[in-house]
Parts: structure tokens; C-alpha cells; sequence
């Protein structure tokens, strides 16, 4: 492939990811495909020197947590002195907040430059026409880079699921699986075994494995509630646990499973809110102990998390008024949404701003919202053929109500909504986004 030198690379080698097969604009995603292009990505990998193998590797899946698992991780990594790079999505304004190398995204001639170099390696490798996706081209310069900056860690956040995932190609130094719910249904199984059956695909022959399923946040003891304020069961997070240690003894892989947040972990103070970080806190401590030689002392992990923001995820982006942005999209996400809204900010009213994707659950969502929030202006996700009409949303809304009874309000255009949003703040009122990471990022 001939690239114009002369060009601006950046927007050339944009030109050429998107148009790529994005499985993030898709209504549905053919999963079965991730798996076919598998082998193409690892045998790439190699017929490019195999750069992965150098690397030592994080390798983190789960439904929920997985992002703030890996920014703890990588923070902590990079305080401990190692150069550390991080790979994850989606992202909000920037395909380079994918990439990052202690802390900082990457530039963006490299990332051009590494991405143009290989697409034309490609039609070296291959007579035919390139079938590797948005996704599987993240990841191949994600790693390609990580590789000529030296980075000494990299911390891999799986984009999808986990057997079929790009990222799955790559042999960590330690597998983390962090909670697991319900997402993605449609790809990944209408069971919560089959869920937990594709996140467990990431485990690999001999590397040890750390388990965070089990946030005494997501499950609550009355298996019949559908509407509480919880998710998941004690039994069904003790199904995943025995069936991810199975996949663990069946690959020879030495596991550590949190069961609870240690005292010290809890009395930490930490850069992101909500009391689920606690536990994800202690994945990330759980997991840098099974790596002695990274040396990451506790008071340098103390020191690290503390520092950490995520764009986007729970972020509190205005005190005066209070307004919260979270791409939350899944039931459980947006139960530990609530329950950070209500412990934090106990005295205030609360307004949300809701827009989704088809694919989700949205009536789960409905359920943990409904007793928390009074108002509730259902809008569309701008950016996204997925965006579920505001109307339907709406219905949605008032179908489920039941007897929490908020006012519902239909705003199919996002900037009209988002108006009618913000005239909602009051000093004793707190505003929230959720539901879709497009809606969030056109809020910044």
C-alpha cells in the first residue's frame, strides 16, 4: 500500500482505521468473526517480529471494572518506576487516549506512522484484502509501540468478551478477571456462566489468574428481587468463582480469588469515587502481588490510586452545581452508579440525563435508577447508529416506574436535552449523565 508522504499522516492513518470494520458502530456484532481473525492477528504479530513476546503483560477482563483495575494497575507500575503502557477504550474525543505510556497518550505522528508502516506490511504478509477490524488494528499498534518505547509492563484491557478478543492473542504474566454481569448478551450468552465462560477464555496454561468477581455492592440475598437496588446473587457470583477456578486448575494456572476489602485497602483514599473501588482497589493490589519482581511497595500503590481519573467514569466534573458524568451502560454499573450518588450526596435531588444503545438492558438500568432519581429526560446517544430513540426510551421509562413514579421527560434531540438538563441545577440538585459512553463524551 503506497501512503502519501507528503500528507498529513495523522489524518491519513485516521482515514485508513476508520474505514476499518468498527464493531463499536455496529447494531449487532458478529462475535463468531472476532474468532476467525484471531489466528490472522497472531500470525501478523509474528511475521512483524512478534513484539508481544518481549512485553510483560496484564491481561484484564470482566463486565465491569476492568477499566479503573487497569488504570490502578498502570498507575502504580509507573510510580514504582517501570515505564508502563496502557491500552484501553472506548475513549471520548481521542483515538490516542487508547494509548498511553506513563500516563500520557501517545503522540499522534507515532501513532501514524506506526499504523501506516503496518498496513503496508500487511500486503507483504498477505495477498488478500486486509480483513482485520477497528479493534484488531488498535492492538497491533498498541502493541508495536509499547514495544519500541520499552515499555517494561503493558496493562491490556480486552475491548469485547475475552476467548475471541484481539488482545487474547498475547501471553500475560498474569490473567485478572474482574466482576462479571450482564452485558452483552447477544454475543456472549444469555447466562451468566457463558458470560463468565468467555471472560475465563483469557486464562492461559500456567499463569497465575486474579479473580475480582464478587463486589458486595452487585448482589443482594433475595434471589427473586428484580427491582432492588442489586444485581447479582450470592449464588450466582459463587458460580462464576467455581468456574473460574475450574478453567484455572484445568490450565494449571495458580489463582488468587478476592473475597473482601482488606482494612488497609479501605482506609485508603482513592482518586476515583464510589465504594466499588474499594474492591477493585484490591483486584489491582491482589494482582501486583503476584508479581514480585515488578516490587511495587504498598505505600507506592497507596500513593498511585490516589491519583487516578478517569474521563468519563463516575467523574465529577462540576461541585457548583454538582453534575456526574458516567458511561455506565450495563444494570451493574449503574448499581454502583446509584449507590455512589446516594452514599456521597445523600441530601440532594437528583436529575438524570439518559440515552442507551440497542443491546442493552435497559429496563435493569430503569430498575437501579427509578428509586434514586426524581427526573429522568430520556434523549439519544449522539454519534452512534446504535442510539435507541428517545420515544422508546421513554415508554421504556414509564412501563417500569412502577411506584417510584418520576417525571419522565422525552428530548430526542441531545443539545435540546441536554439544555433542559442543565436548567435542572439548583445548589441542592444534582445532575447526572449516563447510560451511554457517546453521550458522555458530547457533555466535555
Amino acid at each position: 500500500m503506497d501512503f502519501d508522504k507528503d500528507t498529513n499522516h495523522f489524518d491519513e492513518a485516521m482515514e485508513y482505521l476508520y474505514s476499518r470494520t468498527n464493531y463499536e458502530t455496529f447494531i449487532t456484532i458478529p462475535y463468531e468473526q472476532m474468532a476467525v481473525n484471531l489466528a490472522r492477528v497472531r500470525s501478523f504479530l509474528d511475521f512483524t517480529g512478534a513484539p508481544d513476546r518481549e512485553l510483560k503483560i496484564i491481561h484484564v477482563a470482566g463486565t465491569k471494572g476492568k477499566g479503573s483495575v487497569c488504570a490502578f494497575l498502570a498507575a502504580a507500575l509507573q510510580r514504582a518506576g517501570h515505564k508502563t503502557g496502557l491500552f484501553t477504550s472506548p475513549h471520548l474525543h481521542s483515538i490516542l487516549e487508547r494509548f498511553q505510556v506513563n500516563g500520557e497518550n501517545i503522540d499522534a505522528n507515532l501513532f501514524a506512522d506506526t499504523l501506516l508502516h503496518l498496513a503496508d506490511k500487511w500486503t507483504e504478509f498477505s495477498n488478500e484484502a486486509d480483513p482485520l477490524t477497528f479493534f484488531e488494528w488498535s492492538f497491533l499498534v498498541a502493541i508495536h509501540i509499547f514495544s519500541q518505547m520499552g515499555c517494561d509492563y503493558v496493562v491490556l484491557e480486552t475491548g469485547l468478551g475475552g476467548r475471541f478478543d484481539a488482545t487474547n492473542v498475547c501471553r500475560p504474566v498474569v490473567s485478572v478477571i474482574t466482576s462479571i454481569a450482564w452485558d452483552h448478551m447477544e454475543q456472549l450468552g444469555n447466562s451468566l456462566d457463558s458470560i463468565a465462560m468467555e471472560k475465563c477464555g483469557i486464562i492461559k496454561e500456567g499463569v497465575p489468574v486474579v479473580s475480582g468477581v464478587g463486589s458486595s455492592l452487585l448482589f443482594c440475598d433475595d434471589e427473586s428481587s428484580e427491582d432492588g437496588p442489586h444485581v447479582i446473587t450470592p449464588n450466582d457470583v459463587a458460580m462464576i468463582r467455581a468456574l473460574i477456578e475450574q478453567k484455572a486448575q484445568e490450565k494449571r494456572a495458580p489463582m488468587r480469588q478476592v473475597t473482601g476489602v482488606s482494612e488497609p485497602i479501605a482506609k485508603m483514599k482513592l482518586g476515583l469515587v464510589g465504594r466499588h473501588q474499594k474492591w477493585n482497589a484490591e483486584t489491582a493490589w491482589q494482582t501486583l502481588c503476584q508479581l514480585p519482581e515488578a516490587n511495587v511497595s504498598f505505600k507506592e500503590f497507596n500513593e498511585a490510586v490516589a491519583e487516578v481519573h478517569l474521563p468519563g467514569r463516575l467523574e465529577l466534573i462540576s461541585r457548583v452545581p454538582l453534575i456526574i458524568l458516567d458511561g455506565a451502560h450495563n444494570r451493574s454499573s449503574v448499581a454502583a452508579l446509584c449507590d455512589t450518588v446516594t452514599s456521597e450526596w445523600p441530601e440532594y435531588g437528583k436529575t438524570l440525563l439518559f440515552a442507551s444503545s440497542r443491546g442493552k438492558d435497559i429496563q435493569g438500568m430503569f430498575a437501579e435508577f427509578f428509586p434514586v432519581f426524581h427526573t429522568v429526560i430520556c434523549t439519544e446517544s449522539p454519534g452512534t447508529v446504535r442510539a435507541v430513540p428517545a420515544g422508546e426510551l421513554a415508554e421504556l421509562a414509564r412501563n417500569h416506574c412502577c411506584k417510584f413514579k418520576p417525571q419522565i421527560v422525552c428530548q430526542s434531540d441531545p443539545h435540546v436535552a441536554v439544555e433542559t438538563w442543565k436548567k435542572c441545577a439548583s445548589e441542592d440538585e444534582l445532575l447526572c449523565a449516563a447510560g451511554s459512553f457517546y453521550l458522555a463524551a458530547a457533555l466535555y
